[in-house]
């Protein structure tokens, strides 16, 4: 599994999780911590005018120590709405251009299957993530 943070310039940060491991509020916590390190690394002076942070009702992103790192790391969450659709854009874009590239093809390990993903990430065009 994969977790995937994109703005409208490209991917921030793809971050794979290692088989057998649970999604959990330390693992979400941790993610967030390298997402906002890479904001600053890669979208200098974004971070300073804040950053807005949209995320589904899922168990890991609703608990108490979610809430707390994400305050405490300075991300303006917004809401989900309720009994909205937890389609996001990754679900409709992102998600069916990198089965585009991978449909047909059999990967003998996942870091074979991560290099694909990654050459995806570093090919596609910054203009294909403005849309």
């Amino acid at each position: 599994m994969a977790t995937v943070f994109w703005d409208q310039e490209g991917i921030l940060l793809l971050d794979w999780l290692p088989p057998s491991t649970t999604f959990d509020s330390d693992r979400y916590c941790n993610s967030r911590r390298q997402l906002r390190r890479r904001i600053q690394q890669r979208r200098h002076g974004k971070w300073g005018r804040g950053v807005l942070f949209k995320q589904d009702n899922a168990r890991p992103h609703g608990s108490r120590q979610t809430f707390a790192t994400l305050g405490a790391l300075g991300y303006t969450v917004l809401p989900h709405p309720p009994y909205s659709s937890d389609l996001a854009p990754s679900d409709y874009a992102l998600f069916d251009e990198t089965k585009d590239v991978m449909r047909g093809k059999t990967f003998s390990s996942s870091d074979e299957l991560q290099a694909v993903v990654q050459q995806w990430c570093r090919d596609t065009p910054k203009e294909w993530f403005a849309v």
